[in-house]
Parts: C-alpha cells; structure tokens; sequence
C-alpha cells in the first residue's frame, strides 16, 4: 500500500511540474522565480549572440514585449520594469479589438488561457 502512495504521490508531483513549467512567467529569463538584473543580463548575452544556453523557455519569457520576436524592444521593456516602471510584461493593451469597435478588449494584462493554448 505504501508503494501504490508513494508512486501516485511522484506522479502528481512530475504532472504538477510539466503544467507549471508550461505558463511562462515573462521577464524571468534566468528561471528563479524573480524578474530582476539577471535576466536583463541573460537576455543581452542573448542578443549579443554571445555562446549561452538559450532554451524554448527561456525564448517564451524573453518576450516580454509579446510580439513573437526577441529583439531590443524587449531588452528595453525589460529594464523598464526592472527601474520599476509603470509597464506590463507579456500580454497586455487591446487584445481581439480596439476602442473603437468596441471588441474583445482585454485590458491590464488580463488575458484568459485555454488549454490548447498552453499544451498545444
């Protein structure tokens, strides 16, 4: 019986660790829970080209300015909220319509996320 525990505990565990490691947490380049310098310097090495492990993860993060490309627009979103600027990393603004249609505006970094999104 203690087996059976044990094996269903570590296969929660394993599955918990595969859905948190698929939403990014934008910024967190350098994956320590905590956006700061680090990533800053990260994603300069990054786009500096210099010879760094860059994984698919960390390319999800590094898009703060969530436009589908790692460019100078994120290094500089980045610093910005660092300084502690009034900015937002990852989605946020007019998504699905604009003020003037009155669309699906999502506002304040709100943006819900279905599973197809997420894991495929």
């Amino acid at each position: 019986m203690k087996k059976i525990v044990s094996i269903c505990l570590a296969v929660i565990m394993l599955i918990s660790a595969l859905v948190v490691s698929a939403f990014a947490i934008y910024g967190d380049i350098f994956k320590d829970n905590t956006v700061n310098s680090l990533d800053a310097v990260k994603l300069a090495q990054y786009l500096a080209k210099w010879d760094i492990e860059f994984t698919a993860e960390d390319e999800k993060n590094a898009d703060v300015h969530y436009d589908g490309v790692i460019n100078a627009a994120d290094a500089v979103k980045l610093a910005q909220y660092i300084a502690k600027w009034d900015v937002v990393l990852g989605p946020s603004g007019n998504v699905g319509g604009d003020d003037t249609t009155g669309g699906d505006n999502v506002s304040g970094g709100d943006i819900e996320v279905g599973a197809g999104d997420i894991f495929g």
